[in-house]
This record gives C-alpha cells, structure tokens and sequence, in this order.
C-alpha cells in the first residue's frame, strides 16, 4: 500500500514491527581461533531493527516512532553500528533525528540525514555521504543501502 502525495500524517501501522537481517561477519571464533593467521568470515550474525509508536508528552503528533537498529559486521574487531532515538513520518518514510546516545558524540555531524524506506515486508537505511556513520559506528562502516526484512512479514 503506497502513501501517495503524502507529506507529514499519522505513522501507518504497517511500518510498526521488528526487522531482522543477517550479516556476515567475520572473527576469531572457537576454540583456538586465536592461534588462527586467517580470520573465519563465514560467521553470521542476526541483527535488528525496531519500528515502534512513539509515546511523546504532546499527543497530537502522531507522525513520531521511536526506532532502534543494530549492525554488526565485524565480530572479531568488535565493529559495530547502534542507533536509538525518535524519527518522522513525512513523504512514504522515515526522518530519523539525531541518536538518543550516539557511540561517538564528539563525532556527531548536524548534516546526517539518516532515512528509513519501507516497501514489501523491507525497510532499507539511506545515509548520503555516511555523515552518520562515525557518531554511531564503531569501526569502518556503511549503513547506505542495508535492508532488513520484516519478521512475520505482512508485507503492505
């Protein structure tokens, strides 16, 4: 179901739920990896994100979600991308603010533009330029472009 000509308005219920992807990874693993001179990047790992109504003191704007994602991508290195924090229906997606608590707040960039796009049971990350790259990964990293599908796809 497409939100045609829409610009701000209520969060359709369809976007509400928990997406799940499955990233490669690679790392150490097991026992005596360590002794390992070749990392395993045949590991994977179920990462998330989570669209939920967001429960805001002023009631009348009911265009806000709260979102949540996780992105591992490299175990061994420990590098990862976390966000937390609040975003806006406007024109068929979402505008995310800045991080709640981005891991790197001295890295934050006031020209990240982080969108979530929502079609077929997907929601696909847009970050032009990665400008919100360093304020909320640990580690080299590209959120343009991931999707995630959602869990109990009931796809609109």
């Amino acid at each position: 179901m497409a939100i045609a000509g829409a610009s701000y308005g209520d969060a359709p219920n369809y976007i509400l739920g928990t997406y799940t992807r499955l990233t490669p990874t690679c790392g150490w693993g097991g026992p005596g990896g360590a002794d390992r001179n070749v990392r395993d990047c045949s590991g994977v790992y179920e990462d998330k994100l989570e669209v939920a109504p967001s429960f805001a003191l002023d009631r009348s704007s009911t265009d806000s979600v709260q979102v949540l994602f996780g992105l591992h991508f490299d175990l061994g290195q420990n590098y990862f991308c976390v966000f937390h924090g609040q975003g806006t229906w406007a024109n068929g997606r979402v505008l995310l603010n800045q991080p709640d608590k981005p891991l790197n707040p001295d890295k934050a960039n006031s020209a990240c533009q982080l969108t979530l796009s929502f079609s077929n049971g997907m929601v696909r990350l847009s970050d032009p330029g990665q400008k919100c790259v360093p304020s909320i990964c640990i580690g080299p990293a590209k959120l343009d472009g991931i999707s995630y599908k959602k869990e109990n796809n009931q796809a609109k």
